[in-house]
This record gives C-alpha cells, structure tokens and sequence, in this order.
C-alpha cells in the first residue's frame, strides 16, 4: 500500500482522473484523482489554485495560465490523510492553459 491510498475513492465513485487533462495514467506512479486545495511560488509570485492528482512522484494542479517547463516551484498544501501542512519542492514538468504537472524533488513522505 502507498501512502497514496487514501486518497482513492469508492470504486462505485463518479471522480476519475480526467484523461483530456492529465493523459493516460501509465506511470511508473500511478496518480490518484483528487481535490486538495494548495498554495504554490513560480518565480516569487503567489498563487492558489487545486491539486487534481496526486503521486508520490508529483502532483498536478489546476492553474488558469501556462508556465514554463522546468521551473521552480515551492508547493503548500493540507494533507487530507494527517491533517498536517506539506511544503514540498519541485519542477514543472509539463504546462498546459488548464493545469502543470510538477515532479517533485524529494519524496515528501520520508526523511531528509
């Protein structure tokens, strides 16, 4: 079990990932659906917006503008699961108008 398994909804559910937005979902890490509110910084400016979908790799979030591949970003979200504030560093991967994938640095989920 990864640490992303609560994320996952009732099979029964309606909320799948939306391929038009993220592609296909054969990763080396699959990405799990979701709706978590977040805080990010791309070249120290602030933006709020959703994250889609989740890995232990990276994380998709919605955004209403594109950005440029390779990128820095400092991520703060609430971890559903802990109740606990995750700041996690990353790059953009990918940019579109609706949404960035973004690989993170470091697994955020053990020791430095």
């Amino acid at each position: 079990m990864d640490h992303f398994d609560y994320y996952r909804d009732d099979p029964n559910s309606a909320f799948e990932l939306d391929t038009t937005i993220h592609g296909s979902n054969r990763r080396k890490v699959p990405r799990t659906p979701c709706l978590i509110s977040a805080h990010y910084n791309i070249n120290q400016r602030l933006y709020f917006s959703f994250i889609i979908d989740i890995s232990d790799a990276g994380v998709c979030v919605e955004t209403d503008r594109a950005f440029p591949a390779g990128a820095k970003i400092l991520l703060q979200y609430l971890d559903p699961h802990s109740k606990r504030s995750t700041l996690i560093s990353g790059r953009i991967s990918w940019s579109s108008d609706a949404a960035i994938g973004v690989k993170f640095n470091y697994h955020p989920f053990t020791p430095i």
